[in-house]
């Protein structure tokens, strides 16, 4: 008997399982809002002769393995001085642009335009922005001295005339003073800080600015026929929150000590089930 009833339980849960995946939307990653506007978690944006196979490609990795759904340019895009509108609508579309400026970052104008976009999605959508001082001063970005100021002589003599670039200088200028003044921003030394750990805080302070923004991330309405009655609840799951399992014992009433109740649980590899023998 008790056989028999695990099979039609399972059942159960397949055909909810079915009807679940058709409905529902896919995940880019576990800490994803599911919006049909978002792509990405977070966007890095970084030099990449200063770090591309360093420090970025072991933060690169380190946010995989945390689930965060990280995008970076790195043979994805066709490169050149001036950004295309793709890599613009992915930098919008992103819940989180981290800049890291290493001592050259100023030298790339690609950069310096992914940095403009950057601050024009932050005081236009409101998007979270991060700035990582890897090796270099922050003082340096602000006022654009040090390697900084060698950048802008370069560029300035480069379009000395062109009116439209000069402009363009300027703009680029502000964006680096306002993105090295904003909180937050984290500062690593090669002369006494261990990059292993860095890292960690960088992945541990994206993850909590993840999850004080994803509310929300999916509400749906699922029915079990039990033996005594049917569950038909919506839950909503807010990432972030301590409460996850007093939520869903809310809208869980196993009925008696001897009733079996089922939770079907949405995540990275789909509808996974538990099968819970209430105790009263």
């Amino acid at each position: 008997k008790n056989l028999l009833s695990r099979r039609v339980l399972q059942e159960q849960v397949m055909d909810t399982s079915t009807a679940v995946e058709a409905s529902s939307p896919t995940f880019s990653s576990s800490s994803s809002c599911s919006l049909d506007d978002e792509m990405y978690d977070v966007f890095l944006s970084f030099r990449g002769e200063d770090t591309r196979k360093t420090f970025t490609d072991h933060l690169y990795w380190r946010l995989k393995h945390a689930r965060v759904d990280v995008f970076t340019d790195e043979n994805e895009i066709r490169r050149g001085e001036i950004i295309p509108d793709e890599l613009k609508q992915i930098i919008e579309r992103s819940r989180i642009s981290v800049i890291i400026f290493s001592r050259r970052y100023a030298d790339s104008i690609w950069c310096l335009e992914e940095l403009e976009k950057i601050m024009e999605c932050r005081r236009t959508l409101g998007q979270m922005v991060l700035p990582i001082f890897y090796d270099v001063y922050a003082e340096d970005v602000r006022k654009q001295t040090g390697s900084f100021a060698e950048a802008f002589q370069t560029h300035e003599v480069r379009f000395h005339g062109v009116k439209d670039k000069e402009e363009k200088i300027q703009s680029w200028r502000k964006s680096l003073t306002e993105a090295a003044g904003l909180d937050g921003g984290l500062v690593f030394s090669k002369i006494d800080g261990y990059e292993g750990v860095f890292i960690r805080k960088i992945i541990d302070d994206i993850n909590r600015k993840l999850k004080s923004t994803c509310v929300g991330i999916a509400t749906k309405q699922v029915g079990i026929e039990s033996s005594k009655q049917e569950i038909s609840n919506y839950v909503q799951v807010q990432v972030g929150i301590d409460s996850h399992l007093q939520d869903i014992s809310t809208h869980l009433d196993a009925g008696g000590s001897n009733d079996v109740s089922i939770i079907g649980i949405w995540g990275m590899g789909g509808m996974e089930s538990l099968y819970i023998k209430a105790i009263r």
